[in-house]
């Protein structure tokens, strides 16, 4: 997971002179998911000096789990799987020999986020750009069009649209503005057209 990205970065920096590039003019991308994978290396120790600068699309600093957050969704995924009850090696194994297709079928409708341990990320992405502690790098930021629609759907129970879309964006941004969610600039500026379903 992030750690991976982590060993990525390093080896660009090591190697993308090879390739004509400039270790000092990494540019680090994300879209969606990986739009917060962006956010979150803006906060770890170790991603520091290992990109010059960011771009992020469909992305928040919200979507982080604390360890027991991210202990307890990974025990609930495990319960959805034929290696419910295993534990130990026993558990790795049967995870391990599992079908990778069954698996994203079976815990589709989980939610996932980079848990935070304290150490690789010492602090919740939230808390380190309010408090000005993320890298200071460019930043180039975008949406792209019905990102996360099925998503809604599945956190609301409903189709996405003009009755969905405020609650949805004060819930984004409420652990960032707090109780001034509800005068987000974002609500003035409701989508012209809402995808189907």
């Amino acid at each position: 997971g992030f750690q991976d990205q982590q060993l990525a970065l390093q080896w660009v920096r090591e190697n993308v002179k090879a390739f004509g590039g400039d270790p000092d003019r990494v540019f680090l991308f994300g879209q969606s998911a990986g739009g917060t994978s962006v956010m979150a290396h803006t906060t770890a120790p170790a991603s520091a000096g290992l990109f010059a600068s960011i771009g992020a699309m469909s992305t928040y600093v919200t979507g982080f789990f604390t360890m027991e957050r991210g202990l307890s969704t990974g025990q609930a995924v495990v319960a959805l799987t034929p290696c419910a009850g295993l534990s130990g090696t026993a558990l790795t194994a049967c995870l391990r020999d599992l079908d990778g297709q069954e698996l994203v079928r079976t815990t589709s409708g989980c939610t996932y986020g980079i848990s935070v341990d304290g150490v690789v990320l010492p602090e919740l992405p939230t808390e380190a750009y309010l408090a000005g502690r993320a890298q200071r790098v460019p930043f180039l930021i975008g949406n792209v069009r019905n990102e996360a629609t099925t998503t809604v759907a599945s956190v609301f129970g409903c189709e996405f649209g003009e009755r969905v879309y405020p609650s949805y964006t004060q819930f984004l941004f409420a652990p960032l503005v707090g109780s001034q969610a509800a005068r987000l600039p974002a609500l003035e500026y409701l989508p012209d057209e809402f995808p189907d379903g």
